[in-house]
């Protein structure tokens, strides 16, 4: 298979959408306030109006500019007013369109299958409904996390970061290799390509991800190898 085919990746983003689905419907007003301790500025509806609304703002034909911010911000303040079902509404309707566009073009279906699989295991930790770890859409969204993480690397001329999990090697970057991580060899409760899928993306702290078995400065790597600032307090999925 090829992880970044436009079409199979936004199959994964189809996917991703109805899990998401799955886990909030009969629950909305219930799961509606939670916080996302992942994403600490938005509770469960500001999530969903994120994923939501991005798939809806670009079948507008309202595509993020210069700042990509202000423009996600814009789309979450816009849905405040809509409670959390008829957000779900909002994306079964645009979302197979929105789709049918993600097949066309790797530019929509490479960031946004990432984006979609990493959240749905956002929304998961906020509602305690573990599930998924070893789903298609987790080994593609690593695979996409490797080109970006290997972009961040080259545009800083870190040299390259070596990760292993679930029998698979991963190389980012190039040049000389600073860092190895090999998680088969760590004692891991969750499966190891998702659990490095959740490290890589910037939910682990400080503290947990330093902890793991690296080889090779890690903290003098982190700037170079990690896009998003680390959450401070433990995440314990």
């Amino acid at each position: 298979m090829n992880h970044f085919d436009a079409a199979y990746l936004a199959h994964e983003y189809f996917l991703a959408r109805q899990r998401i689905t799955r886990l909030l419907e009969g629950r909305t007003r219930e799961l509606a306030g939670l916080p996302v301790q992942t994403c600490p500025a938005w509770n469960v509806h500001d999530l969903v109006a994120h994923v939501a609304g991005i798939a809806a703002e670009i079948v507008k034909g309202n595509a993020p500019g210069a700042d990509s911010q202000s423009w996600v911000d814009a789309m979450i303040e816009a849905r405040r007013g809509v409670d959390l079902d008829g957000l779900l509404e909002e994306w079964a309707t645009v979302g197979p369109v929105f789709e049918e566009m993600a097949a066309e073009t790797r530019r929509l279906s490479v960031p946004l299958s990432y984006d979609t699989v990493v959240h749905e295991h956002d929304l998961r930790h906020a509602i305690g409904a573990p599930g998924a770890r070893d789903s298609s859409g987790v080994m593609a969204s690593m695979e996409v996390g490797v080109w970006l993480m290997s972009n961040d690397l080259d545009r800083r001329r870190f040299g390259r970061v070596i990760f292993r999990a679930g029998g698979r090697e991963w190389s980012c970057g190039s040049g000389e290799v600073r860092l190895r991580l090999d998680l088969d060899t760590a004692s891991l409760s969750a499966t190891p390509v998702w659990e490095l899928l959740r490290i890589t993306g910037s939910r682990r702290s400080f503290a947990q991800a330093s902890a793991l078995p690296w080889i090779g400065d890690f903290e003098d790597g982190l700037p170079a190898l990690l896009h998003m600032d680390l959450p401070v307090q433990d995440v314990n999925e």
